[in-house]
């Protein structure tokens, strides 16, 4: 990491005031960041692995401020994503994809950038994949806000 993206991820991370006992989140943060700085993209764009938080959803399938995944290639963003909500989900580093639902595509315009940074839990093959042969763990993720305004 060059000192600009330490600087960047040092001025991220004082920005979240968040309390001096999270340690571990704030690696994890920094791990996000760095993630994203890494791939040359910016940290004010939606993408994969990321959450949404929706309000105002209209929806019974989906409660307001249910969190969805965005799912696709990691570090490739796109203008419309597909965002699953109530899921369970797969990321191995290089590709999100997530079972559950409902899911929607949704317009990344669409999508307001939030403060919030939150833990989630994933799943990946330990080795290969097989019956069994998968591992969960915790990941940070930047969560986005999505206002539907009651319509679909």
């Amino acid at each position: 990491m060059n000192d600009t993206n330490a600087a960047i991820i040092e001025d991220h991370v004082k920005n979240m005031n968040l309390p001096e006992s999270t340690g571990r989140h704030i690696l994890d943060t920094i791990a996000v960041v760095e993630e994203h700085l890494n791939g040359g993209i910016e940290l004010t764009k939606p993408m994969p692995g990321d959450l949404v938080m929706i309000l105002n959803s209209g929806d019974c399938l989906v409660k307001n401020r249910s969190l969805g995944i965005i799912e696709g290639i990691v570090g490739e963003y796109r203008n419309h994503y597909l965002v699953c909500f109530n899921d369970s989900t797969f990321n191995d580093g290089k590709i999100v994809n997530a079972s559950g639902g409902p899911a929607y595509c949704i317009d990344s315009a669409r999508l307001k950038q939030s403060p919030r940074i939150l833990n989630k839990t994933f799943w990946k093959w330990k080795d290969f994949p097989r019956a069994g042969g998968g591992e969960y763990y915790i990941k940070s993720c930047k969560v986005w806000i999505l206002n539907k305004g009651g319509s679909k």
